[in-house]
């Protein structure tokens, strides 16, 4: 899984220190002893027990992951997600993983997203059913941060045409270059970094990301700006 080679990845680079994990209804979140703080969205609880305890270990490694690596950066920009994508009017456009926000921009810029969600039930999405079949005929795709935790990431990507533009998105998305060398279509990662140690309290209270706004800062990671070394 992608998400366990990025820890082992960072883990071999620099061993993780201790944490301490707060849980909410939304967001968990984890500060290590180095001061660092991470947050994952946690929408996908599995229902059996086994599997349940394997995406909580995922959530935990990626936490860990967020806190190291969603940090100030040079490589980070701040830009637009419809100027990123660059996007015309008749390329397909899939979104697996429902934030409203980038749905309602891309619909505001007069493009059509085909858009999926294990769990919510908004009357903009497609049934899951469709997925593959919109997957295959992807032009662009958007998953949220959320993917690497609840192990759909790996097969979408083997769904997905050789050209196919990619981007993470979404407060969970970790912001590190490795996952370029992982996932060749990748193109940028638009995702956030705390600001505010207050963010803990607020997500330990179940608070989402209208809460969290003023304790986030969105930023940007693009493969073309990357420089590695």
């Amino acid at each position: 899984m992608i998400i366990e080679e990025l820890f082992d990845q960072l883990q071999a680079e620099k061993p993780f220190p201790d944490f301490v994990v707060t849980c909410g209804e939304i967001f968990s979140t984890l500060e290590d002893a180095d001061g660092n703080i991470g947050i994952v969205a946690v929408p996908d609880v599995p229902a059996t027990h086994s599997e349940e305890a394997l995406y909580l270990k995922r959530i935990e490694m990626q936490l860990q992951i967020n806190a190291r690596v969603n940090q100030p950066d040079d490589a980070l920009c701040t830009k637009n997600l419809i100027e990123v994508i660059r996007a015309v009017q008749h390329e397909n456009i899939v979104m697996a993983g429902f934030i409203r926000g980038v749905f309602d921009q891309l619909q505001q810029a007069g493009f059509l997203c085909r858009v999926f969600d294990l769990k919510k039930d908004d009357p903009e999405l497609t049934p899951l059913s469709q997925m593959p079949e919109y997957l295959q005929q992807a032009d662009i795709v958007l998953v949220t941060g959320t993917c690497f935790a609840n192990g759909s990431l790996e097969n979408m990507i083997g769904l997905m045409k050789s050209n196919v533009r990619m981007f993470i998105i979404g407060p969970s998305a970790p912001m590190s270059p490795l996952l370029f060398a992982m996932i060749p279509n990748l193109k940028g990662i638009f995702g956030s970094i705390v600001r505010s140690r207050a963010i803990i309290q607020k997500i330990k209270n179940g608070a989402g990301v209208s809460q969290l706004r003023e304790d986030l800062r969105k930023v940007v990671l693009l493969r073309e700006n990357y420089i590695s070394g």
